[in-house]
């Protein structure tokens, strides 16, 4: 038997199971492609770090057929601060016309307060401006936003350009009385047929003072 062998069997657990520290990769911050379970795969195309940013843009992101943007203990510097979205064709011009909408789960951190909505402030009608996803995030050093976005075939020149998120973290008022939890269901679409060429984020007021935002492309084999 083979050294290499001989190590596997010996980490093979009850089950079938493999022993977690054979499978852990040390280097995984180095690795820049993972492949998918349908047979594509995820590519890293830009990792950002917010630092009293503005906006986090993202203009150099390939020709993939859809990206996956995910957001990662992102605080504002402003308490109460909504988190947008946009993008543009020229990589300068932040106004591509969107249509969209959102919905929100509340629930206060006394356990006073909890609702199911339709926020109408987070709809767009053909919108040219930013595309509030997330609303009244906390600036408390605990608090923080996470969260996913879909964008898909941006490059198509065919269709629109649909997208869809989940966000959720703390937010600063609830019912006009106490903090809390909240989370987001955010859709919309792109609409213009021409190509998409970047996505920007930014908050209504003040900056986005840490966290981590990264965009992965996705091509399907």
């Amino acid at each position: 038997m083979g050294a290499i062998t001989r190590n596997l069997a010996f980490n093979v657990l009850t089950g079938g199971v493999m022993n977690r520290p054979v499978l852990e990769n040390a280097s995984l911050a180095n690795v820049t492609s993972i492949p998918g379970a349908g047979g594509g795969s995820f590519t890293i195309v830009q990792k950002q770090t917010c630092s009293d940013s503005s906006t986090i843009e993202f203009t150099s992101i390939g020709t993939h057929k859809a990206y996956l943007m995910t957001f990662n203990q992102v605080h504002p510097s402003a308490d109460g601060a909504d988190i947008q979205f946009s993008a543009t064709s020229n990589g300068s011009d932040w106004n591509v016309p969107k249509y969209g909408g959102g919905n929100e789960f509340l629930s206060s951190k006394n356990g006073s307060y909890g609702q199911h909505q339709y926020r109408t402030d987070h709809q767009a009608t053909n919108d040219t401006g930013n595309h509030k996803f997330f609303r009244d995030a906390g600036n408390a050093n605990e608090e923080c936003m996470n969260g996913w976005l879909w964008i898909m075939n941006p490059h198509m020149t065919t269709s629109y350009k649909t997208y869809h998120g989940r966000f959720w973290g703390s937010i600063n008022d609830i019912a006009g009385s106490t903090d809390g939890t909240i989370a987001h269901m955010f859709n919309g679409f792109m609409n213009q047929t021409s190509a998409v060429t970047g996505f920007r984020i930014s908050p209504n007021s003040g900056n986005l003072q840490t966290g981590v935002i990264t965009l992965y492309g996705l091509d399907q084999s």
